[in-house]
């Protein structure tokens, strides 16, 4: 989740959670494995990393070479998304004061904001035809969905509870949006119309989850759970059924990101010394580390 969002009650206890886990010496760094899984090779992924001093969005190969930066300013950037034609990178920036939404082309050139709010917004995401961005706002305590065409008009309230509503995903048919809400007093996934009407609830297991990623075939969702105990990688059928873990690493293994031919999945893991991302083969195996440097997180294919 966005720096900003760290505000959010919600995410004080999701942090807090995990630093007990370290001081208690329950996370343990995943294992890398010795090369990168064919089915994962020769393909893009943009993430977040602070490797040059700031938080910044760098793009690399899906074998962590070639890391090139695409911003450079002296405040936090992050969270990228590809556009679907994989020409545009939405993300986040305070650049201009606040937390707010941008877009940039590819290679980094022609930044241009989005929004302009008195809040903090972030958890972008674009719509699988490109015509709209879907997005998370924080006012104080509170954070709800919004959308804005991919122009930055239009804004439309998409939901409007107390507490957090945040990590937005569309479903790769257009249809409907996945998100992370705690309003009925823990983090679970939910699933709402375009409308902002409420579709049902995904998870019902009393701990904490989120950070989801749709597959391209419309039918999984990959989520973080701390159902058995650690923050670990999850999948799950669409409709919230079939729950399975994917990373058995007793660690702290979170923010999934399925490849758009559904073939891997990158996740990031967390230790009290650095955060890295790696990814896997869409069945948990193969596990592979792709960054090392302090702080890398947030990873997202290109289409």
């Amino acid at each position: 989740m966005p720096a900003k969002l760290r505000s959010t009650s919600v995410l004080v206890y999701v942090y807090t959670v995990i630093m007990f886990l370290i001081a208690c010496g329950m996370l343990a760094h995943p294992k890398a494995a010795s090369e990168i899984p064919a089915e994962c090779a020769n393909k893009k992924i943009a993430f977040t990393s602070a490797r040059d001093g700031t938080s910044e969005i760098y793009v690399m190969k899906s074998d962590g070479s070639e890391a090139t930066r695409l911003t450079n300013n002296s405040f936090y950037d992050g969270e990228p998304a590809w556009s679907p034609d994989g020409t545009q990178i939405v993300f986040t920036s305070d650049r201009d004061g606040n937390y707010e939404i941008y877009v940039m082309n590819s290679d980094g050139s022609t930044p241009m904001r989005l929004t302009n709010k008195s809040t903090n917004d972030g958890d972008a995401e674009w719509a699988p035809d490109g015509t709209r961005i879907v997005f998370a706002s924080v006012d104080g305590e509170n954070s709800d969905i919004f959308m804005i065409n991919s122009d930055g008009s239009g804004e439309i309230r998409l939901t409007d509870s107390p507490g957090f509503d945040g990590g937005p995903v569309w479903s790769p048919d257009g249809n409907y949006i996945a998100f992370n809400s705690a309003r009925d007093g823990n983090p679970e996934l939910y699933l709402i119309g375009l409308d902002g009407s409420m579709q049902g609830r995904l998870t019902n297991n009393e701990v904490i989850e989120g950070a989801l990623s749709w597959s391209s075939s419309n039918d999984q969702i990959a989520f973080s759970s701390t159902i058995d105990g650690y923050l670990e990688i999850f999948v799950m059928d669409s409709d919230g059924s079939q729950q399975t873990r994917l990373t058995f690493n007793k660690g702290n293994s979170s923010s999934p990101a399925w490849s758009t031919d559904g073939k891997c999945i990158a996740y990031v893991s967390t230790t009290a010394a650095s955060s890295a991302i790696y990814i896997m083969t869409s069945d948990g195996l193969k596990q592979t580390r792709l960054t090392y440097d302090q702080y890398s997180a947030l990873p997202a294919w290109q289409p």
